[in-house]
């Protein structure tokens, strides 16, 4: 039967586990995706969320060490986790601009493909209403129409023409 641990034990491999859970932490706390996608940070958070959730897991053994006068690991622990919560409000600041600016460029985006869409349409119809105004024009100079209401001249003019009234109306005669 193997002799039970001592406080004092208990107390070095409880900060030798703190340690290497630091560093883990620290060495993925690194990989911050500043400046990627909002995505990319749910994911770090998440990630930063399961570091936390492992040092809450050595939280009751380090508080009853501490009840034992060993105070260090949970000092340490305490410390480690009062930084953790400071970088994480960083970090959930950091991905909040990162949704405002994701928001922002989709916003540009839609204004953008608005106006470049408004214009095509404009553009298209200026040159349906051209192709339909010469396509009367070639109608009204075969056909024999006056060029300006459209209906059959009296006396065919080669080359096109306007009654009476229409030539009027045009201010081509008085």
């Amino acid at each position: 039967m193997a002799p039970a641990s001592s406080p004092a034990q208990i107390s070095q491999e409880l900060l030798a586990i703190i340690d290497g859970s630091a560093q883990r932490a620290l060495e993925f706390a690194r990989t911050c995706p500043v400046g990627g996608a909002p995505q990319m940070m749910e994911v770090f958070l998440t990630k930063i969320d399961e570091h936390v959730w492992q040092f809450q897991q050595e939280a009751p053994l380090a508080n009853w060490l501490r009840q034992q006068g060993m105070p260090a690991p949970a000092s340490k622990l305490d410390a480690i986790m009062h930084d953790l919560a400071t970088a994480r409000e960083s970090w959930v600041a950091m991905y909040g601009g990162m949704l405002k600016t994701q928001s922002a460029l989709q916003n540009i985006w839609s204004g953008a493909t608005h106006f470049a869409t408004q214009n095509i349409l404009e553009a298209t119809a200026y040159s349906i209403a051209v192709y339909d105004k010469w396509q009367t024009g070639m109608f009204d100079l075969a056909e024999s129409r006056c060029m300006l209401c459209h209906y059959p001249l009296d006396v065919p003019v080669p080359g096109g023409g306007y009654h009476i009234e229409c030539a009027r109306t045009r201010g081509l005669i008085r």
